[in-house]
């Protein structure tokens, strides 16, 4: 099979007999050798110009390459960006690159931060822009024609703690009573409306006035909560807690209910479960108390979260 690329080299010197099909076997006629080194020097630079394993050293703003062309300030598909000053990387329109589209920025600084912006109304992890602290390592990846995705790498720490910026990951909590919400059997779906809910969210990854968190990518995810009771009564019957996603419906608390109040009628259950899903799939935390004689129970004021990591 003729060797069409880099790649298609063999390491071992005596299986490559060839150069795009241009003859260099035992024998080989002395015309060849031209043609050869040129169809050679030809694939070196399509090689260069992918920017695949390429180093830059930037200082100051710039832009990436989106064509490979050679024409840019870096040639970047796949090359390793070093910025040694403050600076604001802008990466091309999505829509001007190739599905396989990516780049490699390492702030060299000590204490500077590198700024990675998007052009127009693209966005990066669904954000505009993402920071590079001192010492670390941004992957960046087209994933559609009008978004990047993007893993941070930290830097190395004196005393071995890594720290991940960019892993997905939310907190909410409920800042305001959310009254008559469940007793009689009605089914609710925390809910976690103001603003003030939301202590974190990592890559937006969660609606707090649907209570809902939606996967950005296929894994392992550990969600929890806790549940805090207020006005529950001794006629409760069952208390049902459920950690509901589209792929299955996990009951990581089920109870008699009433029995379990203190004497402030209150009642604080932590739930934990890990969960498989798929990328856009949903979870919601789902709260059932049945036996009482209204949908009477109240959620307390800054006692109920809802939490997220991806493991």
């Amino acid at each position: 099979m003729a060797k069409t690329d880099l790649r298609s080299y063999s390491t071992v010197a005596g299986s490559n007999t060839d150069i795009e099909g241009i003859s260099i076997a035992e024998g080989w006629p002395s015309a060849n050798i031209n043609n050869a080194i040129r169809a050679l020097m030809a694939e070196l630079k399509v090689f260069f110009d992918s920017g695949f394993g390429q180093i830059s050293t930037e200082v100051g703003n710039f832009t990436l390459d989106a064509t490979d062309d050679g024409t840019a300030v870096t040639n970047d598909n796949w090359g390793f960006n070093i910025v040694t000053a403050t600076a604001t990387v802008t990466l091309p329109a999505a829509s001007t690159t190739t599905a396989g589209w990516g780049t490699i920025i390492h702030n060299a600084t000590t204490a500077s931060v590198v700024t990675v912006t998007r052009a127009g109304a693209d966005t990066i992890n669904a954000l505009t822009s993402i920071d590079i602290g001192a010492g670390e390592t941004l992957l960046v990846k087209r994933s559609s024609a009008s978004a990047f995705r993007a893993v941070k790498f930290p830097a190395a720490a004196s005393d071995g703690n890594t720290f991940m910026p960019l892993q997905s990951a939310f907190l909410a909590i409920e800042t305001d009573d959310n009254l008559n919400v469940t007793g009689n059997g009605l089914n609710y779906t925390a809910l976690f409306e103001d603003p003030a809910d939301e202590i974190a969210d990592r890559n937006a990854d969660f609606t707090g006035s649907t209570g809902t968190y939606t996967a950005s990518q296929t894994g392992l995810h550990l969600l929890g909560g806790v549940v805090k009771m207020d006005t529950l009564d001794a006629s409760a019957t069952t208390i049902t807690i459920q950690i509901s996603t589209s792929n299955r419906t996990y009951t990581v608390h089920s109870s008699a209910g009433g029995s379990m109040r203190n004497s402030s009628n209150n009642l604080a259950i932590n739930v934990c479960h890990l969960c498989d899903m798929d990328k856009d799939d949903t979870a919601v935390l789902k709260v059932q108390i049945s036996g009482m004689a209204g949908d009477t129970v109240e959620f307390a004021t800054n006692s109920t979260f809802f939490g997220w990591f991806l493991g």
